[in-house]
């Protein structure tokens, strides 16, 4: 299956889960090019084609910051690796080694099941004693 297409929403897709029902998440990363939105589109199952996404998560209160990694749990919490900012103080911006790590804005950032439209998370990991730096995937057990 292919889904591709205006009405997909999709601006820069970055990552992909599914859920136990088959719906699939898909974050966007589109903080890069103008008009650009960071969000998470979720389609319904069986998705193929030019469709339009069933729900989306969009919006300042989501706190998404160039979203990557995206992860659904059993009990349906969605989780998402923010690689937060695309500053780059090093001469070499294409060298990640000198980018600081635990920016502020890397996070991993929870939201509840049957999340849609400008909802801020249920909780969100970031800070310096966490690790964190510029996290692209994420992972979740049953």
């Amino acid at each position: 299956r292919t889904i591709s297409g205006e009405k997909t929403k999709l601006d820069s897709p970055q990552g992909i889960a599914l859920n136990a029902a088959g719906k699939i998440y898909v974050t966007n990363d589109g903080g890069i090019g103008p008009g650009g939105a960071d969000s998470i589109n979720v389609y319904a199952p069986n998705t193929n084609g030019n469709v339009a996404p069933i729900a989306t998560i969009a919006g300042p209160n989501t706190q998404l910051k160039l979203p990557q990694g995206i992860a659904v749990d059993s009990d349906g919490k969605i989780y998402v690796a923010n690689d937060g900012n695309l500053e780059d103080p090093a001469e070499d911006a294409s060298r990640y080694d000198d980018r600081p790590r635990a920016d502020p804005a890397d996070s991993i950032t929870v939201y509840p099941p049957g999340s849609h439209g400008n909802v801020a998370p249920i909780a969100r990991i970031n800070g310096p004693l966490t690790g964190l730096g510029h996290p692209m995937g994420i992972a979740v057990g049953p």
